[in-house]
């Protein structure tokens, strides 16, 4: 504070960075400062610019007990003396997840010849989360992979004989995630699990409450009396000092799923909106996207997995025949909210509208796949059947005119105004 009395976000971090802390002693209380960093930098404003008054204050509150971690004292070894030699060593992670970090601690239990338990911290580790917001199942994966890399790094660098490694975690869905072998899941998904597998076996993951979870500790963050104080983050959980018929258990209907050799079955509940609110939906999707191709992939990916949901067997990759059912899928979504009632009066009075309707001059038609055509003499012309009725679209619908885009900019490579237009009502 003496060295530098300016109230920025240069000298916060500089600060910040002075609190040397290679194992995460004090993870939970150097967090606090992280979050106001964030806050600060969310401002959009220069490193040398002036915090906020509400940052400021919550910085000098932090600044006023950085001196006090001196009072924080740890043992250094980690085994107390005259512990015995022939002990069964264990290392134990846990972690927890937020909108807001990401939290880690690994504690190490040594069980000695006697019976006596001891525990003792190793290492514990805070990180921001994305300024990008998550949905928690997958904050709380990513927090996983900050468990799994602490437990493969001490066993390399302890020179320690570790019998197992077990790793504690409060989210039902990670651990079905970690469970599970075959499913296909997004990208972002895949990744982490697959890191998560190569970093351990379904074996060393537990089931945890939030209450008893050491990690959940820092969420909030600790002020250094509390870190004096209060010994769960730098003696681990208490259950942790008695048998392992007493440690925390799965809830029943996860047990029974890792014991059951059949696909565990998930019920989809599907609620109903109303038609507005399904079409305010569906137009945001297609209006999201400035590219056709891009936007039937979008749609292909989107009925894929509506494909998986009900047979859970679908290839991971798009073909040709994907994103022509993705076109045709936009299509008659297109047609049916543009021209549902011409297409309802066609269906019920055998190929004709109403002369009030716009398409009374093309003497639309309904194909056998429910696709909306012009109508005409071309029967017997020399051309394709594309051609000859070729499908109608709204011409100022946003889906109308990505259709003229692709087909000028890439199909036609700019040309003319009158060849872009004969190839359009090729199809539509």
């Amino acid at each position: 504070m003496e060295r530098d009395t300016k109230f920025t976000r240069r000298s916060l971090l500089s600060i910040m960075s002075s609190v040397y802390d290679p194992l995460g002693i004090v993870a939970p209380f150097v967090l606090q400062a992280k979050k106001i960093f964030q806050s600060e930098s969310k401002m959009n404003k220069g490193w040398d610019d002036d915090m906020e008054a509400r940052i400021k204050h919550s910085w000098l509150k932090w600044l006023q007990e950085l001196p006090k971690l001196q009072e924080l004292k740890v043992d250094r070894c980690i085994l107390p003396v005259n512990f015995g030699c022939n002990v069964k060593l264990e290392l134990h992670h846990f972690y927890d997840a937020s909108q807001e970090a990401y939290r880690a601690v690994s504690f190490i239990r040594a069980l000695n010849e006697d019976g006596e338990i001891h525990c003792a911290f190793v290492t514990g580790k805070s990180k921001l989360a994305p300024t990008k917001q998550m949905y928690i199942p997958r904050l709380e994966l990513s927090a996983a992979v900050i468990a799994v890399k602490p437990s493969s790094i001490l066993n390399e660098e302890l020179n320690l004989d570790i019998s197992r490694n077990v790793l504690w975690t409060e989210s039902m869905i990670v651990l079905q995630y970690i469970k599970n072998k075959d499913k296909i899941f997004h990208t972002f998904v895949t990744n982490r699990i697959a890191i998560i597998h190569d970093g351990s076996t379904l074996d060393c993951w537990r089931y945890i409450d939030t209450k008893l979870n050491t990690a959940d500790d820092a969420s909030r963050g600790f002020h250094v009396l509390e870190m004096v104080s209060r010994q769960r983050w730098l003696q681990g959980p208490i259950f942790l000092r008695d048998s392992e018929d007493d440690w925390p258990k799965s809830p029943t209907d996860y047990q029974d799923s890792l014991t059951d050799d059949k696909k565990v079955k998930a019920t989809v509940q599907l609620y109903t909106a109303e038609s507005e609110s399904e079409n305010e939906l569906v137009n945001k999707l297609l209006a999201y996207h400035s590219s056709w191709y891009r936007l039937k992939g979008a749609i292909a990916w989107l009925l894929k997995y509506k494909d998986w949901v009900r047979k859970r067997t679908v290839s991971i990759t798009l073909d040709s025949d994907d994103m022509i059912r993705s076109e045709k899928a936009i299509i008659a979504y297109v047609q049916r909210t543009d021209f549902g009632n011409e297409m309802e009066t066609l269906k019920a009075h055998h190929g004709k509208v109403s002369k009030k309707s716009v398409l009374y001059n093309l003497e639309p038609v309904i194909d056998d796949d429910g696709f909306l055509h012009v109508g005409g003499r071309l029967l017997n012309a020399p051309i394709s059947e594309e051609a000859k009725h070729p499908l109608i679209l709204p011409k100022d619908h946003h889906i109308s005119k990505l259709i003229v885009r692709n087909i000028y900019e890439i199909e036609t490579r700019h040309s003319g105004r009158e060849y872009v237009l004969s190839v359009i009502r090729q199809k539509y």
